[in-house]
């Protein structure tokens, strides 16, 4: 293909368009600044995460709320429910590269099913 790397470099460059130059689309004037870098990063969590618009998210939490239950054990299922327990996989999502191994038991990874039901520890309280 030599022939054509020789062709290709034959064609003349436009001399009239301006530099090219980088361009961060998430702000009206194309400069990258930090807080829209975690705007950005928060609004794709977001979208992972149930909310309370959209029809499945409102039942959800109508259900949730309307628990007759203490406060604090709807609180803990709302926490279940936005995946912000201080769970392994949870503090994963928002540090690279951290251990998700279960500390207890060595499961390879501490989820929210894991630490409730599967972990050795969650198994053995729910005998008491």
């Amino acid at each position: 293909m030599p022939l054509d790397a020789e062709l290709v470099l034959r064609i003349p460059l436009c001399t009239s368009w301006p530099e090219d130059k980088l361009i961060w689309h998430f702000t009206s004037n194309g400069v990258f600044l930090v807080r829209s870098a975690y705007h950005l990063i928060r609004s794709i969590r977001r979208s992972d995460t149930p909310s309370s618009s959209g029809d499945l998210g409102k039942s959800i939490w109508k259900v949730i709320w309307a628990l007759d239950v203490p406060p604090r054990i709807q609180l803990f299922e709302w926490r279940v429910r936005v995946r912000v327990l201080a769970i392994r996989s949870n503090i994963a999502r928002r540090i690279p590269n951290f251990d998700m191994k279960c500390e207890i038991c060595g499961h390879l990874e501490d989820s929210d099913s894991h630490t409730l039901f599967e972990c050795s520890l969650a198994i053995e309280m729910e005998g008491k």
